[in-house]
C-alpha cells in the first residue's frame, strides 16, 4: 500500500489490520455510571472526505498515549486499529453503521495540514420530526434533528427526594410539528449559557446524537453522553430554516403556541366502562389507597441498560427489550394496591418512581430487610412509611400506574 494512500471509511471491514484513514475528529465524549462517575476511556466521532462518519473507542489503557494527540476539529491520518462489528446489545449508537473502530497502544496517529482539506468541519444524519415517534420506539440508535426553539425556560428544581436538579426545557419546531426537549443538569446549564449568548432570534438548534423517547405518549428528546448541540450554526439546514422565517405565514404556523392537552378527570366506575379508544390515554383519578395486595410480588428485576423488566430463565436474567443477559439486575418497586373512591375499588400498579418518592426507601433496601425479617411488604413498612396509603394518586387507563 502506498504511503500516501488512504482508505475510505466505507471500505473498513473486520479481519484486516493494514488500513490507513484520513479523518477529522468532529466529536469527543466520555460515558459515565448512573451515579455520575466518568470513565477514563473515551469515544470519538470521525468524518472522512466522503462525508462518512464512524465511531471509535479509546480504551482506558490507551488514554495517556492517545488523548493529547487527538484534538476535536483537527485532521489526522490513523493506522493500526481494529475494525469491530457492533454487538446486537450495543444500544444508543450515534451513527447508523454496523462497525466501530477500537484503538490500542499500537494505533498510530499523525497530524495532517489542512491545506484546503475536503473534509467538512461537521457531519450530521438528520431525521424529520415526523420520523421521531418511530425512533422513540427503539434504543439502537440516537438521532440528529434541527429545529426552531420556542417556549424556552431554564428551571432550578428540587425533586421529591430532595435532590437539586437543573433543567433546560423547550420545544423545537420545523414549521409543521412540535417536539419537546429536556436537557438535564450540567448539559442543561451549558445549553442555557449558549442560549443567553445568542443575538439572532429565534434561535435555531442542531441536536446531534440525542435520545428520542416517549413520555405520556408524546415524543421527547433528551441528552446522553454522546449528545452535542449547535446553536445558530452556519450549517445549510439552519440557513434554510432561517430563510423560511422571512415568510410571515410560516412564522405564524411555526411559532404558534402548542395547545395543551387536557387531562380528563374520572371516577373509578367510569374507568371500568371506558372503551378501547381510551387505551394509552391519560386520565386522572382522586383516590384513597386502602391496602397493599400482598399476594402479588411487590418488586421486579430490571435491566441495568433500558430499565425494562427482565425474565429469569435457566438461572440467568434476560432482558427481551435490549435483548441481553443482565448479570446483576436492578431491583425496582412494582406494588399492586387497592385504590378506592365513592364509586368503587380498583387494583392499581404503582411503579418505582411513585413508591420511592412516597416512602423514601429504595426497593433493594426493603428487599434486604425482608430477607432478614421475613413477612409481607406491609409488615416491613413502619407507620411513618405507611402514611402514603392515605394519599391521593393518579392512574393511566390501559397502563395502570
Amino acid at each position: 500500500m502506498s504511503a500516501k494512500r488512504v482508505d475510505p471509511i466505507t471500505s473498513l471491514k473486520p479481519g484486516r489490520y493494514d488500513y490507513r484513514i484520513k479523518v477529522r475528529v468532529i466529536r469527543k465524549w466520555r460515558g459515565s455510571t448512573k451515579e455520575g462517575e466518568v470513565f477514563k476511556a473515551f469515544n470519538i466521532l470521525l468524518l472522512d472526505s466522503m462525508q462518512t462518519r464512524i465511531h471509535a473507542f479509546v480504551p482506558g489503557l490507551c488514554v495517556d498515549d492517545l488523548e493529547e494527540k487527538m484534538i476535536v476539529g483537527k485532521v489526522y491520518t490513523i493506522k493500526n486499529f481494529t475494525v469491530q462489528n457492533y454487538k446486537a446489545t450495543d444500544i444508543f449508537r450515534c451513527v447508523r453503521t454496523d462497525r466501530q473502530l477500537i484503538f490500542s497502544k499500537e494505533t498510530h496517529i499523525e497530524d495532517v495540514e489542512e491545506n484546503g482539506s475536503k473534509i467538512q468541519v461537521e457531519g450530521f444524519d438528520f431525521y424529520e420530526h415526523s420520523q421521531l415517534r418511530t425512533l422513540a420506539q427503539q434504543k439502537t440508535y440516537l438521532t440528529d434533528v434541527v429545529g426552531i426553539v420556542k417556549k424556552y425556560e431554564f428551571l432550578d428544581l428540587t425533586n421529591k427526594l430532595g435532590k437539586e436538579k437543573k433543567q433546560a426545557k423547550f420545544i423545537i419546531t420545523d414549521g409543521s410539528s412540535n417536539v419537546k426537549v429536556i436537557f438535564w443538569d450540567e448539559f442543561g446549564e451549558n445549553f442555557d449559557k449558549a442560549m443567553n449568548e445568542q443575538v439572532d432570534k429565534p434561535v435555531i438548534v442542531i441536536l446531534s446524537a440525542c435520545k428520542a423517547g416517549l413520555w405520556n405518549d408524546e415524543v421527547e428528546l433528551s441528552n446522553v453522553s454522546a449528545t452535542k448541540f449547535y446553536v445558530n450554526n452556519n450549517h445549510h439546514s439552519v440557513v434554510q430554516l432561517r430563510k423560511r422565517m422571512n415568510q410571515p405565514k410560516f412564522v405564524d404556523i411555526a411559532m404558534a403556541t402548542p395547545q395543551t392537552r387536557q387531562i380528563e378527570q374520572l371516577q373509578i366506575n367510569q374507568i371500568t366502562k371506558l372503551g378501547k379508544e381510551y387505551i394509552k390515554s391519560q386520565v386522572m383519578l382522586f383516590v384513597q389507597i386502602k391496602s397493599v395486595v400482598d399476594t402479588q410480588s411487590w418488586f421486579m428485576r430490571t435491566c441495568t441498560t433500558c430499565d425494562h423488566e427482565t425474565e429469569f430463565n435457566n438461572g440467568i436474567f434476560i432482558c427481551k427489550n435490549c435483548p441481553r443477559t443482565v448479570p446483576h439486575p436492578d431491583t425496582k418497586y412494582k406494588i399492586h394496591v387497592i385504590a378506592s373512591d365513592d364509586t368503587g375499588d380498583l387494583e392499581v400498579i404503582m411503579h418505582d418512581r411513585e413508591v420511592r418518592t412516597l416512602i423514601g426507601r429504595r426497593a433493594r433496601d426493603v428487599l434486604d430487610e425482608r430477607g432478614k425479617r421475613g413477612g409481607s411488604l406491609s409488615s416491613l413498612l413502619d407507620n411513618q412509611h405507611m402514611q402514603w396509603i392515605h394519599k391521593p394518586t393518579t392512574t393511566n387507563n390501559g397502563k395502570q400506574q
